[in-house]
């Protein structure tokens, strides 16, 4: 209290320590005092919040680029409309980018929500089920709806949100959709779709599809979010980015364009014959696998084979005050446990450059190991990297914990999951026996350049795409006509 009166100008009473013969302060004083300190407290809490808000707008990267003018376009509509916006485009049309800029330019702190946990931390983002506090299992809608609304760190989260940006959508289940926009019009009190939030989704349906278990009792009708009444109800403007920035190459862009659609006509076929290679156990470059098991198994024994001693690095993990140990912490985390590394080593990077000089999935090969330095040989010329952090989030994307190593995994093989939004300089691939549509199309578009891509062995019912996928984009206007 004497702390307080000092700071406030206050003068502040307490009854317990009245001196004899002293009057107690009448009711009315005591109000006044209270509402004083009240008036105090609140002016220093707005101080506290608009210091925060200075400090993370501090904290932003400022994008020193150029935009295409379809990108600008892009960046503009969000910036001058409060319309909900379905950002799309086929592979390496600049889709992150655009939403990096738009995010940069804001002043406004805006949640970036992912599909997966991987994902969340590459983008420094939380992941779209831990915000609106889905947590499904066997619960049936009005259970996870309910649980949700009940967790004082759910309402606090989705009341303080005016927008948020979703991103990799494709991967996203129907379901899921509806019950955040249910959870956020009872926290909201707002009957609006998603309690009036605006709402920004990006990615490419033509890509991996959402993951549905046969036994999910809770999935009817179609996996796609475009086919379901919440989709429908966002009202969403689409636009589409169509000029690729990933490759220049006129030829390669149609060849994908035609993987992107299911179609393996002459075209298609010719190319795959004149990139085809049978599988060489020389080849020391990346290869790009469906399973996970053949990842790690190609990758074990590729390091194996290179004569030089190994390297143990210990990914170094620190929680933030109160949090306890997450026993699952490396399940989603772009970077191993345990990484073990040899002079000669291939590596792909798992972070973007804020130079420029690398990006997420740039293949490089060790030169040295010292002094606490990665110093690798990329296509792009030699660089030198140091231990940095990837941060996990919770849901309201306070760190929670920080994982600390060398931003590179062995990068001798990579499945076709991991290789989604990151750009391979040199890679092989194997396009037969592939069973998800859109395999194929996001195991070819990782490439900068055709003629870098080896095909190892490739099978014409493995080019495919959804039907409901190709009637959906054949029906909506394009971004010139949106804008």
């Amino acid at each position: 209290k004497l702390e307080l009166s000092k700071m406030t100008g206050v003068k502040t009473y307490s009854p317990v320590f009245k001196k004899r013969g002293s009057k107690l302060p009448t009711a009315k004083a005591i109000k006044a005092q209270n509402k004083k300190v009240t008036a105090f407290k609140t002016s220093r809490e707005l101080e506290k919040k608009k210091a925060l808000q200075t400090f993370h707008q501090s904290q932003k990267p400022k994008l020193n680029v150029s935009l295409n003018p379809e990108q600008q376009n892009a960046v503009e509509l969000l910036e001058k409309t409060n319309k909900n916006v379905f950002l799309t485009g086929s592979a390496g049309t600049g889709k992150s980018f655009v939403i990096n800029q738009y995010l940069s330019n804001t002043q406004r702190r805006i949640p970036v929500l992912a599909t997966t946990g991987a994902a969340a931390i590459l983008v420094n983002g939380v992941t779209f089920h831990r915000f609106f506090g889905l947590r499904l299992s066997e619960l049936d809608d009005k259970g996870v709806i309910q649980r949700a609304y009940e967790d004082d760190r759910v309402r606090k989260r989705i009341l303080e949100a005016s927008e948020v940006v979703i991103d990799e959508v494709s991967m996203l289940k129907p379901r899921d959709l509806e019950l955040a926009s249910e959870i956020a019009k009872k926290v909201k009190n707002n009957h609006n779709v998603f309690g009036g939030i605006r709402v920004v989704l990006t990615g490419d349906f033509f890509q991996l599809p959402p993951v549905i278990k046969r036994d999910d009792e809770f999935h009817t009708g179609s996996k796609w979010i475009f086919k379901s009444e919440i989709w429908k109800q966002l009202g969403l403007t689409y636009m589409e980015l169509i000029r690729p920035v990933r490759t220049d190459n006129e030829e390669f862009v149609k060849i994908l364009n035609k993987v992107r659609y299911g179609i393996c006509d002459k075209q298609v076929e010719d190319f795959f014959n004149s990139r085809f290679y049978p599988p060489n156990e020389k080849y020391s470059g990346t290869v790009v696998y469906a399973k996970k098991e053949m990842v790690e198994g190609h990758n074990k024994k590729m390091l194996e084979a290179v004569d030089s001693k190994a390297m143990k690095f210990v990914t170094e993990v620190s929680y933030a005050p109160n949090i306890k140990k997450i026993d699952t912490i490396f399940k989603d985390s772009p970077i191993p446990e345990v990484l073990y590394l040899k002079v000669g080593a291939i590596v792909m990077i798992r972070k973007n450059d804020p130079e420029g000089r690398y990006v997420n999935g740039s293949i490089g090969k060790v030169l040295s190991i010292s002094n606490g330095k990665l110093k690798l040989a990329l296509a792009a010329g030699k660089i030198e990297l140091e231990k940095d952090n990837f941060e996990i989030k919770n849901g309201d994307g306070g760190t929670i914990a920080t994982i600390t190593n060398f931003p590179v995994v062995l990068g001798w093989a990579i499945t076709i999951h991991k290789s989604q939004g990151a750009s391979l300089d040199h890679y092989r691939v194997n396009i037969s026996g592939l069973w998800e549509p859109g395999q194929a199309y996001v195991a070819l578009s990782r490439a900068k350049n055709p003629k870098n891509v080896i095909i190892e062995s490739w099978s014409k019912g493995s080019v495919k795409a959804d039907p409901e996928v190709i009637g959906f984009y054949k029906s909506f206007t394009k971004l010139e006509k949106s804008v």
